[in-house]
């Protein structure tokens, strides 16, 4: 991928997830509708559920993570990232400066190794009740 690139299209897709799902849960409410020809009320509840595992691929490191990471934290999650290993360093980056920017330690964590070994770990882990994986 060239600079070029990532400066027009990656840098400023990743600002604009945040921005966007930093406004988008202000505008979120919980639904609720009768449901009188079965006798029972449908209702949608958004709250946090946890642990988020994002599992990123190597194509578009920046936008993608960043894709997974702000919805996640936006609705009040944690996250554990692991990025694809051939591209490491860009999710190492990005929690840099979310650290720079006052995210509090232990919100954003990554953890860096293979699919088959970090991957498989975070996927089977008891304590990660919700998961993002793009191949």
């Amino acid at each position: 991928k060239t600079l070029a690139f990532a400066r027009t299209v990656d840098i400023p897709r990743a600002a604009y997830n945040f921005r966007f799902f930093a406004s988008s849960v202000l505008h979120h409410t919980n639904d609720s509708s009768q449901m009188d020809h079965m006798g029972c009320l449908h209702y949608t509840i958004r709250c946090p559920v946890g642990v988020a595992g994002l599992i990123s691929p190597w194509n578009f490191p920046l936008y993608l993570l960043t894709w997974k990471i702000a919805p996640a934290i936006a609705m009040g999650n944690t996250v554990v990232a692991k990025p694809s290993e051939m591209t490491s360093v860009t999710a190492w980056m990005l929690c840099k400066l979310m650290q720079e920017a006052g995210v509090p330690p232990g919100v954003v964590n990554v953890v860096f190794g293979t699919g088959q070994r970090a991957g498989d770990a975070l996927v089977r882990h008891p304590d990660v009740p919700l998961l993002s994986f793009t191949c």
